[in-house]
Formats: C-alpha cells, sequence, structure tokens
C-alpha cells in the first residue's frame, strides 16, 4: 500500500507518540474518538489546582469525571474539575495533564473552541501558554504541561520583575529617585527607597495597562495607553511620598511635590522626560513587547491575569494557564 506524505508524516507522529506516551495514552493515539467532550453540571466551585489553598476534588465531581473516562477504566487519575473543561494526570507522566472539554447546554461558552484557541496560540505565543503535546482532530482534549499555579500577588509581582527589566525594583526605585533628585528632595528619596513603595508602584503600573490594554486596538492608542499608565503611577508615587512627608513634619518638601504633580498635567513638564524614559525602557524590551501583542490581539482582559490563572514552570516562564473565557 502506498502512502501519501502526509499519512506517511502521521504515521510517524503517531508511532512517536505512542512510543514517548505508553500504551495507556496510545489508545488515545489510535482513537482520539474515545474521548468525548462530557456533560458536566458542577460548577466553577468545584475548581480545583494542586498547590493552591484548597487541596482536593469534591467526591462527586470524581464520580462524574470517572463515569466519563470509562471506556479507560482506571488508568486516567482525575486531578481537577471545573466548569468547562476537566483535568486528568497522564499515567507515566506527573509533568503533563490531559484537558478534556466539557458538554455544556444553554450557554454562549464553547469549550471545544477554548480548547482549540489555547493549542493554536501556544504555537504563536509559546512563552506566554503551557507546552502543548498533542491534541484531538477536532481539539475534544489535548495534552498539556502541568504548571505550578502562583499563591499571590507578591508572587506574581516577583516572577514579572523577574521578566521585564522596567518591572524590577532596582530599576523602578532608579526610574522614581531620579525626578526627585532633580527636586532637591532629600527626605523624600529615603521614602522612595521603600521595597514596600515600590512593589506597590509595580503592582499598579502592571494593574492599569491590563485594564487599558482592553480597549486597544491600535499602535497609537498603545502608546498612549502605555504613557498614560506610567504619568498615573508617578502621580500615585508622589502623592503617597507627599502623605509620608507630611506625617515626618516635612510639610514644605510634601508641598513642593503635590505642585510638581498638579503640573503634570500640563504638556512640556518636567517629569516629560521621565515617562519618555520608561516607555522606552518598555517598548525596547521584546518579550515585554510581545506580552502586549498577546494581549491587545486577543483581547485578553485583567481578570485574565490573577494569581489563579497564572503559573510557571522550571524555567521560570510568565504561563496564562485559562485563557479565551
Amino acid at each position: 500500500m502506498k502512502l501519501t506524505r502526509k499519512e506517511l508524516v502521521l504515521l510517524i507522529e503517531s508511532e512517536y507518540e505512542r512510543e514517548y506516551f505508553g500504551d495507556d495514552i496510545g489508545e488515545l493515539i489510535d482513537d482520539p474518538y474515545s474521548i468525548e467532550p462530557f456533560e458536566n453540571e458542577l460548577t466553577h466551585d468545584y475548581l480545583e489546582y494542586k498547590g493552591s489553598k484548597k487541596d482536593h476534588i469534591a467526591a462527586d465531581a470524581y464520580d462524574e469525571i470517572k463515569l466519563s473516562v470509562r471506556a479507560f477504566g482506571d488508568k486516567l487519575k482525575p486531578y481537577g474539575v471545573g466548569s468547562f473543561r476537566s483535568l486528568f494526570e497522564v499515567p507515566g507522566h506527573p509533568d503533563l495533564l490531559l484537558k478534556v472539554a466539557n458538554e455544556l447546554y444553554n450557554t454562549s461558552y464553547d469549550p471545544i473552541d477554548m480548547n482549540r484557541k489555547e493549542v493554536q496560540k501556544f504555537n504563536v505565543y509559546s512563552e506566554f501558554f503551557p507546552k502543548v503535546y498533542m491534541h484531538h482532530p477536532e481539539y475534544h482534549w489535548y495534552i498539556v504541561e502541568k504548571v505550578r499555579v502562583l499563591h499571590d500577588y507578591e508572587e506574581m509581582i516577583d516572577l514579572f520583575s523577574k521578566h521585564f527589566k522596567f518591572a524590577r525594583r532596582s530599576y523602578f526605585k532608579k526610574f522614581l529617585i531620579v525626578p526627585l533628585k532633580d527636586l532637591k528632595l532629600r527626605e523624600a528619596i529615603k521614602i522612595a527607597k521603600s521595597d514596600l513603595l515600590i512593589d506597590n508602584l509595580i503592582d499598579n503600573l502592571t494593574t492599569s495597562i491590563f485594564k487599558k490594554m482592553e480597549k486597544v486596538n491600535t499602535k497609537s492608542m498603545l502608546t498612549n495607553a502605555l504613557r498614560d499608565s506610567i504619568k498615573k503611577v508617578i502621580l500615585y508615587a508622589f502623592s503617597s511620598i507627599a502623605k509620608q512627608l507630611n506625617r515626618l513634619g516635612k510639610s514644605q518638601e510634601a508641598t513642593k511635590l503635590k505642585l510638581v504633580a498638579m503640573l503634570m498635567s500640563k504638556k512640556g513638564s518636567m517629569i516629560d522626560k521621565h515617562i519618555d524614559e520608561m516607555y522606552y525602557k518598555m517598548t525596547s524590551d521584546r518579550k515585554f513587547r510581545k506580552f502586549l501583542e498577546l494581549i491587545v490581539d486577543e483581547r485578553l482582559s485583567s481578570s485574565d491575569f490573577r494569581p489563579s490563572n497564572m503559573g510557571t514552570d522550571d524555567s521560570g516562564r510568565i504561563i496564562i494557564i485559562d485563557a479565551f473565557i
């Protein structure tokens, strides 16, 4: 029997996948339709990830998803279950998960389409999505790397600071202290060196960027959104420092700082050059440009960037666990 080039490639791929995943998953390779989307009336209350504060899945959730994979008997162990997809451990591969679409009724959400988008977008934005190893021809399921879910916003800020130059404490301190030196505000400079203040500013800046990206669809709008976010975080910083100066009895420095903040709304203010510097720092970072491109092109919202939906792997990547929901 003569094979076409496409058939030959598929045969080689299936043999490679069987050798890598073993006989248990080999059943899926031989018959991708042996697992179909299944009806799941569970709510998001059942969505659990190991490593988070909750580490169990409700008993009825286990029973339901076991029934859904009866073709596999007890070979697949449930890992997590949600309203849209359910997760299973992959036998012999503790670093991988099988993600299966749930069958939904009377809803505008399409779990299969969510799977399709996540698989396809991994190929475009591989830095920010879990690695995909194989998938159902129509995206009823796919095998994906298991990532470690972030615990809180502090961990998320730390992860961002490792990836994006502008979000590093050392750079942000320098960025904030330089205009204060220009203004000759000695006490304000001491306050600006606080790690707590710097972390709050980084958090404010990243949150502002995420929220503004939801409404951006042109390059000029992107530029304005970034510059506006930078200006807002400087205003927030000056306001916070001014309050602390007043508490320390340094009202003269506090008044001067408030005046500078008021003048920032005018074009050509002394702070503009610092905004330009931060904007350049952001846009010259290849990783951050790619990250912005992902947010704008895929219309991701600020709700996608919360600790429970963000993860990382051994290499320290920033990973979005569930997107397009």
